[in-house]
């Protein structure tokens, strides 16, 4: 997912986040091996690990607030309808 640009920017406009993409293709096994790392005590903890992840930009939300609430309805209505011809 994080490889599509229009995804991850459509995501930062949704969530109002902004999103950091990593050079790492394979982010989550990078993750997981660094939290396991500071399980096992490798690492004393998450700000020693800050140095290890290069990120290659920052995505952030361009949309205004009231068009992200517009398409945030449209999507719960969206969900609703789905729900609604399931029954």
């Amino acid at each position: 997912m994080i490889e599509n640009d229009w995804f991850v920017k459509n995501l930062a406009d949704i969530t109002n986040f902004n999103i950091l993409k990593a050079y790492t293709k394979e982010s989550t096994a990078l993750g997981a091996s660094l939290v396991s790392g500071i399980g096992i005590g490798y690492y004393k903890g998450f700000d020693n690990i800050k140095s290890l992840t290069n990120m290659s930009n920052k995505l952030q939300s361009t949309i205004d607030k009231n068009l992200r609430k517009k398409i945030i309805e449209n999507w719960h209505n969206a969900v609703q309808k789905t729900i609604e011809m399931a029954d």
